[in-house]
């Protein structure tokens, strides 16, 4: 049986991730005075598919802190999918926790 102890750390880390990226994510918006504090560039995944700076640079943070708190963890990011399983047969499920990190609205 689960307990709600067991993912406390795992709970702690995502709430500390999504504080952080919150945090960047509004350092993209317009500031009092109509000017962005950053600029922010897009890139077009595919098609109409769009990603931002902040979108890359949020993934990239909760990623390297996952690695850092869990570096056993399997990570499947939504821009950046480089370890995720590609679902190849004959490959093996991957076992173990396994976190998605993605959909981060602006």
């Amino acid at each position: 049986m689960i307990t709600s102890s067991q993912y406390q750390a795992q709970l702690n880390l995502a709430k500390a991730a999504a504080k952080t990226a919150g945090e960047i994510i509004l350092s993209y918006h317009s500031t009092s005075v109509g000017r962005a504090n950053n600029s922010a560039k897009v890139n077009v995944k595919s098609g109409v598919d769009l990603v931002t700076e902040a979108d890359t640079r949020v993934e990239t943070m909760v990623i390297d802190m996952i690695k850092k708190a869990f570096p056993n963890d399997l990570i499947v990011g939504e821009e950046d999918q480089a370890e995720s399983p590609k679902g190849e047969p004959g490959e093996d499920f991957p076992s173990g926790s396994i976190w998605c990190v993605g959909a981060f609205q602006q």
